[in-house]
């Protein structure tokens, strides 16, 4: 598209669109304001008229008041009838009654020759007082007013005269001097350059003389200033014609052209300041750059941009107005920026150019013309600090990227932000001590940025971070100075930003692609550390002058500056150091929050243990990288730990009245309380890894065993800091995850310790231990003492399971068994017995699911008769001996029965079985015997064995005072009484017949004979 058609249509979009719009919004506020004033001055007046007149009959009655005492007595007889008859209209308003109002001397005129004054009242009642009948009545007076300040309603008709009256003339002046300046670029044969610029200044003449004119009556005032606005606009446009545009250039010397439009500006002005016009001014200006941005734009273009950026500062200064600042601003940038597109397009592309450094001083002149205007003018209200600041902000924005746009040397980029930024710094000083705050804030900003900008300029990838540090910290310094809450903020949000740089593009790519240690780039994080630590104590240097926003601040710094202190060990330090590092870093950071009583560092400090923690699990656990035959997680793990029961131990973390900063704030919390607190947490951790470190490092046969050794190790450090608890806890963990080992891996492995194999070593030492725990266990803890001892048990029981043959297994648990009744029995140990009976259970239960089913060789006999035979001997051995002590079992209870408290809480198997062990002594091995027989003996004599086995029980405990036994033998012979009409009649030989008989006969007249025969002693019995 052509360059004039392009402007055209820019410039007509403004006028026709944009312009208008706006215009018309502030002709309608300003119409409504000056409405609204007319309104209330109406009503002064009126309520003005009402005071007057209230003076004047209250200074009337008054002058009656002082003639009534001379009157005489007929006189005041007469006067009575009025005076009381009269206040009867205004009782309406007031019930009260009231001296004589201003009727009153009415009837005295024709006998006291009063003054005609007084006589003036009654004529004036009927026609102005007949609304108020009193003077007194304010209210109504008043009332007007009220309603006077209430404006109408706008109306349609209003909108439709302001458009046609007003807006249609501001936009045909716009569109014609438009056009005049197309015709002007437009080359016509038949009228030369002369008769160009003729009628360029006839039809401006002819414009201002119709503004003029026109301006001097009422009805055409508004438009006829549009007009001027064109005139001038149109004036100016053709002066700058004269040297500027080729089609019409009469002048050649820039000098004489120069001076020539700077007069016809000078006269723009002065005679637009005669009519205190905004929009009239405003309409000119916009007009004269629209006229010289319609042509094709030379460099005196520019020039003559510059002087009318100059001199609207000159009529903005000395008319304190601020509207017309931000569209000059606006227009001044646009103009040049036309201006390098049309060279661009000459040249072919954007590169360098003859006319480069005068464009960059006439945008130099640009801005500084704005900048002095902005500190020319004061902020009255919030809508001047509005346009002020748009101003200023749009001057630095078209400025920067005017200036951006025609850059060709980026080596010169970090000098030229550099000097912006500071050359704004002193503004922002200069506007500090003369009381702008505003502009303070702008400026300051605006060169912190900038200053902040430039450094990757020069300095990216050396050191860049470094370079913003120290301007961060430069503006937290001074603004702690100077007592300046702005420059502190600016200071905090460049120490955020630099911390996100930092993040996003120094940090991150390491996290895709592991990289080798950075030395460089550790020393960097560590000076950021550093200075982040110093920024979190500002906040005691800032005392009373701290806001929220230095608090927060304060409070993020710790946080920010432990992140760049384990980024600085993650990026320097060799791959499997890293932890180790960060948990020294967090065991200084937890010495320092104890010191300094600074909650925030102990919060970081539990952050850097943490990551510690799941750096040695995620990454130091997995790698077996040796120094000097010696694996490094091995150091570095057991280093750790070591610093975490030390931070522990620490007094930091004792809880102390009112001292929240110990544990990081966290320690109030009911969950945390529950388990210890920090250092609970640390212990715990701490074990995590040792625990680990062992899975990893001892052999797979003796790692159960080193959980085992180092868990006692923890309860006996528990019993020396006067049992400690979440050491006790930890203690018994490990000594639970080491039983369970003994069944995942212990029992099934097949190493072996010279001629000893492995889990019988291991297995053997995890039951002392277990043993040795729960005969040392507090007495208040019987339940923990009662589970030890179990595991000691269970753990001796599996390890028999696992090493004996399988035959021999019944015979061991049954000779455990012995051991055990005798150990309760001797320490007085419940729970021993109570193992005793179990495995006495186990004996049977082992018996009847597999010994009976070992039918090998052993010896004279076969297996299944020795092992039988011999687990059944020892659990009689156990009858035996729970026989001897069964005095002392009742006697202890009786004693027990009357405890009521004991009695609820012990269970009613676990109280038979305590009271009579004999009984499960004796029939399990007994049963075991019978059903031995049964397997062993043939079927033709096994009547006869049953019958003999029942002779030989109840010979045993025909003494004995406990009917069940001889039940058990009754119970035996009737069986072998069925057995034989059931079984023996029909199934065996006549040989076997007669054995059954004769021997189950025999048995049954021995038994006869033994009743008989101890009768007395039965029923004694019995």
């Amino acid at each position: 598209m052509d360059p004039e058609a392009t402007v055209l249509v820019l410039f007509a979009g403004l006028f026709f669109f944009a312009l208008p719009i706006f215009l018309l919004v502030r002709s309608y506020s300003l119409g409504r304001q000056a409405n609204s004033l007319e309104e209330e001055n109406t009503a002064l007046r009126d309520e003005l008229r009402g005071v007057v007149r209230r003076v004047n009959s209250l200074e009337t009655a008054l002058k009656n008041l002082s003639l009534e005492p001379e009157r005489t007595g007929s006189g005041a007889e007469a006067s009575t009838g009025p005076n009381v008859a009269m206040p009867a209209a205004p009782s309406v308003v007031q019930p009260k009654p009231e001296p004589p109002p201003v009727q009153s001397p009415a009837p005295v005129a024709p006998k006291s020759a009063a003054p005609p004054a007084v006589a003036t009242p009654p004529r004036q009642q009927p026609t102005v007082q007949a609304p108020r009948p009193s003077p007194f009545t304010l209210p109504e007076a008043a009332a007007p007013s009220h309603a006077a300040l209430t404006p109408e309603p706008y109306r349609w008709a209003d909108l439709e005269e302001s458009l046609g009256a007003n807006w249609l003339n501001k936009i045909g002046t716009a569109a014609f001097v438009i056009g005049v300046a197309l015709l002007l670029n437009y080359s016509m044969h038949y009228l030369g350059p002369q008769g160009k610029i003729a009628l360029g200044y006839a039809l401006s003449i002819v414009f201002l003389l119709a503004g003029i004119l026109g301006e001097r009556k009422e009805r055409y005032r508004i438009a006829s200033r549009a007009v001027l606005g064109g005139g001038w606009a149109l004036a100016y446009f053709t002066t700058y014609a004269l040297r500027n545009i080729a089609a019409v250039r009469l002048v050649t010397n820039p000098v004489v052209g120069f001076g020539l439009l700077f007069a016809v500006a000078v006269a723009m002005v002065a005679h637009s300041l005669r009519y205190h016009s905004e929009v009239t001014t405003g309409f000119a200006y916009v007009l004269a750059f629209a006229s010289v941005a319609v042509s094709n734009i030379p460099i005196g273009a520019l020039i003559a941009s510059a002087l009318l950026a100059a001199s609207l500062v000159v009529i903005l200064r000395a008319r304190r107005w601020y509207v017309l600042e931000p569209l000059a601003i606006v227009a001044t940038y646009g103009v040049h920026w036309l201006w390098l597109n049309q060279v661009f397009e000459k040249i072919g592309g954007r590169k360098p150019f003859p006319e480069l450094a005068a464009s960059a001083a006439l945008l130099f002149v640009y801005w500084l013309i704005y900048l002095i205007s902005y500190f020319l003018r004061e902020e009255r209200g919030a809508k001047e600090q509005q346009l002020l600041t748009a101003s200023f902000l749009l001057n630095a924005a078209g400025y920067l990227a005017v200036v951006h746009y025609q850059a060709f040397h980026p080596e010169l980029r970090f000098w030229f932000l550099l000097g912006t930024g500071l050359v704004y710094l002193g503004m922002s000083a200069y506007s500090r001590r003369a009381g702008r705050r505003w502009g303070f804030i702008l400026a300051s900003t605006l060169g912190a940025a900038l200053a902040i900008a430039a450094v990757p300029y020069r300095y990216s990838g050396r050191g860049l971070e470094i370079f913003w540090l120290i301007e961060a910290e430069a503006l937290l310094i001074v603004g702690w100075r100077a007592a300046d809450a702005h420059l502190r903020k600016l200071g905090w949000i460049a120490t955020e930003a630099l911390a996100v740089y930092v993040l996003f593009f120094d940090l991150s790519p390491r996290f895709e692609i592991w990289q080798p240690p950075d030395a460089r780039m550790g020393w960097m994080l560590l000076a950021l550390a550093g200075a982040f630590y110093l920024n979190s104590r500002f906040k005691d240097r800032f005392g009373s002058q701290a806001d929220e926003i230095d608090e927060v601040a304060s409070r993020l710094s710790p946080g920010l500056a432990t992140g760049f202190l384990l980024a600085a060990a993650w990026v320097a330090l060799p791959f499997l150091w890293t932890g180790l590092v960060w948990m020294v870093i967090a065991v200084l950071l937890n010495e320092a929050g104890r010191r300094l009583r600074d909650h925030v560092l102990h919060i970081c400090g539990h952050g850097s243990a943490l990551l510690a923690v799941a750096r040695l699990l995620s990454v130091d656990m997995l790698h077996t990288d040796a120094w000097h035959n010696i694996t490094l997680r091995l150091i570095t793990v057991s280093c750790s730990s070591a610093l975490l029961y030390l931070s522990a131990s620490r007094g930091g973390f004792s809880k102390q009245a009112g001292d929240k900063a110990i544990s990081g704030g966290v320690a109030d919390s009911p969950w945390l309380s529950r388990v210890g607190g920090p250092p609970a947490m640390y212990t715990w951790a701490a074990t995590l890894l040792v625990a680990v470190l062992l899975w990893n490092e001892a052999a797979t046969a003796a790692i159960g065993l080193a959980w085992g050794l180092f868990g006692l190790a923890l309860l006996e450090a528990a019993r020396a800091l006067h049992d400690d608890r979440p050491l006790i806890l930890q203690g018994r963990a490990l000594l639970l995850a080491s039983f369970g080992r003994i069944f995942f891996a212990d029992l099934n492995s097949t190493a072996r310790m010279g001629p000893i194999p492995a889990p019988v070593l291991t297995v053997t030492l995890l039951a002392v231990i277990y043993f040795f725990t729960g005969f040392n266990s507090d007495e208040n803890s019987s339940r923990a003492r009662g589970l030890f001892l179990w595991l000691g048990t269970v753990s001796l029981a599996a390890l028999c399971r696992f090493q004996l043959q399988p035959e021999w297994v019944a015979v061991s648990w049954a000779a455990m068994a012995v051991a055990l009744y005798v150990l309760g029995r001797r320490f007085d140990l419940l729970t021993f017995r109570e193992q005793s009976y179990a495995m006495a259970v186990l004996v049977g239960i082992r018996c009847a699911f597999d010994n009976f089913y070992q039918v090998g060789p052993w010896h004279f006999t076969n297996i299944r008769i020795a092992s039988v035979v011999s687990s059944s001997a020892l659990l009689y051995i156990l009858f035996g001996m729970a026989q001897l002590t069964k005095g002392d079992r009742r006697a202890a209870f009786a004693q027990r029965r009357s405890d009521q408290a004991e009695q609820k809480r012990a269970q009613v198997v676990r109280a038979l079985l305590e009271m009579y062990p004999q009984h499960l002594f004796f029939f399990v091995p007994t049963i075991l015997l019978t059903v031995l027989l049964s397997l062993e003996v043939r079927r033709g004599f096994l009547t006869a064995a049953w019958g003999l086995e029942a002779l030989v029980v109840f010979l045993a405990v025909l003494k004995m005072d406990e009917r069940a036994y001889r039940w058990f033998s009754l119970l035996l012979f009737l069986l072998c009484a069925g057995r034989i009409v059931t079984v023996d009649v029909w199934n065996l030989d006549a040989l076997g017949r007669i054995v059954s008989f004769m021997g189950l006969g025999a048995a049954l007249l021995a038994v006869s004979f033994l009743y008989a025969r101890h009768r007395e002693t039965l029923r004694r019995v019995l």
